[in-house]
């Protein structure tokens, strides 16, 4: 991607820009990746990824006709690939739910914050939201990069809880909680093509 901007504006200025309007930005990105991602064909020795660890899909005889995640990998004697992505991604959304409020807890007590609720979504541009009544709501997706890119996720839409917008003292809360949070978001953008893999 590549920004054109005049030239007598300021660094400070751009990057103010650029916080504002990083929902539009990520919601771009994401439609741009999902359209050049190739799909998961939901067969044998097919990668698939758990908070950022790699982990196979093995077919087998052996186990109940349901796909089951044992030891960093996805085990299934279903031969249907439709099923198969069916139960793999009920698998994730379980795990997520587990997941993401754990992290939420975590990160919640640390700034003094608290939310109403937690719900898993399938969004396609958007990797979490925060609504006015305290419930925030995240992506089962984030269940596939490393847990900085969750984390980044989670602080980003709990400090919304006190800030509404992307102003200086929403992003001073999260640096203060997560310094190194330009590099989640990064991470985040390296991984979109496997995210919408599916």
């Amino acid at each position: 991607m590549e920004v054109r901007i005049p030239q007598r504006l300021s660094e400070n200025d751009l990057n103010q820009f650029l916080q504002q309007s990083e929902d539009w930005i990520q919601k771009k990105l994401s439609q741009l990746n999902q359209n050049m991602v190739p799909k998961k064909l939901f067969l044998a020795g097919e990668e698939f990824f758990v908070l950022g660890q790699s982990t196979t899909l093995c077919l087998t005889d052996k186990a109940p006709r349901k796909t089951h995640y044992i030891n960093g990998a996805f085990f299934t004697s279903l031969n249907d690939p439709e099923k198969i992505k069916k139960q793999i991604t009920t698998w994730y959304r379980e795990k997520a739910g587990q997941t993401f409020e754990r992290r939420l807890q975590h990160y919640g007590e640390q700034m003094g914050l608290r939310h109403s609720g937690l719900k898993v979504k399938e969004y396609s541009a958007r990797w979490g939201t925060c609504f006015p009544d305290g419930q925030i709501a995240l992506n089962w997706r984030l269940m596939m990069p490393p847990m900085p890119a969750l984390d980044y996720v989670v602080v980003h839409e709990l400090a919304h809880l006190k800030y509404n917008g992307h102003g200086k003292r929403f992003w001073g809360l999260v640096e203060k909680h997560l310094p190194h949070y330009k590099e989640s978001i990064k991470l985040l953008g390296h991984w979109n093509s496997e995210l919408y893999s599916f």
